[in-house]
């Protein structure tokens, strides 16, 4: 065997944006694998195909190191939440929401594998990441709760319940269905997004129906009645 055939062949050098994805890659697919909690700093760079120093050159840790992580991932598909807050059919954007995180959730995603971490550890990071999602929230739960303002339809408590609801059903599909509802089965996942439609459509029904009130109360004040009056008929 000639000294060129005994040489090893060597692998391409790689840039620093290529070790960085390789990395982030490498950390992405064992997360979706073992989840936060049991992926350690050794098998991310196994995995990478990188040396200790090339990690610890970018990270004092694993904490660390998932602290950036998490930043570059959306936790509440924010794209679908800022579309909501533009779009033209307020109860149309509810149902999309709602059907786009059972969708997410229902499968193996980082978002799941996030929320499974952020119910079994407190530490910095799930700290983080919870408080950053409710900041996301919150701005689009104002929205909706000005449109039910003067009724006795809490929007925030209903939309609270639901994503608990869905949260619930997703995290707990690998250890058995709840009340028969099996979310790994896209039969059931389907049934589900139908029950989403007929609670969105009651909530839209129970909005132009306060929008009819509100018209009826309106043209009795310009007729002269009473509150008194306006507030008998309206509540009728």
């Amino acid at each position: 065997m000639s000294s060129e055939q005994n040489k090893k062949v060597r692998k391409p050098r790689r840039t620093k944006g290529d070790l960085d994805n390789a990395i982030n890659k490498a950390a992405e697919r064992l997360i979706m694998e073992r989840g936060f909690s049991n992926t350690l700093i050794t098998d991310i760079m196994k995995e990478a195909e990188i040396e200790p120093t090339v990690f610890y050159k970018r990270y004092k840790n694993i904490d660390e190191f998932y602290g950036e992580f998490v930043k570059k991932r959306d936790y509440w598909f924010s794209d679908v939440i800022k579309n909501a807050m533009n779009g033209e059919d307020m109860m149309e954007d509810v149902y999309n929401m709602l059907c786009c995180l059972l969708s997410e959730l229902s499968g193996k995603s980082l978002m799941l594998e996030l929320l499974r971490w952020e119910v079994a550890q407190d530490n910095d990071i799930t700290n983080y990441t919870s408080k950053l999602r409710e900041e996301h929230t919150l701005p689009l739960a104002g929205k909706y709760l000005s449109h039910y303002f003067g009724t006795n339809v809490d929007i925030v408590a209903w939309s609270a319940l639901l994503i608990g609801g869905i949260y619930y059903l997703c995290l707990h599909k690998d250890r058995a269905p709840f009340c028969g509802i099996d979310v790994n089965n896209p039969n059931h996942v389907e049934r589900l997004k139908m029950a989403l439609h007929a609670i969105v459509d009651q909530l839209r029904w129970l909005m132009e129906k306060q929008s009819e009130k509100e018209k009826i109360a309106e043209n009795l004040r310009k007729q002269g009645v009473s509150e008194d009056i306006i507030k008998k008929c309206v509540s009728l």
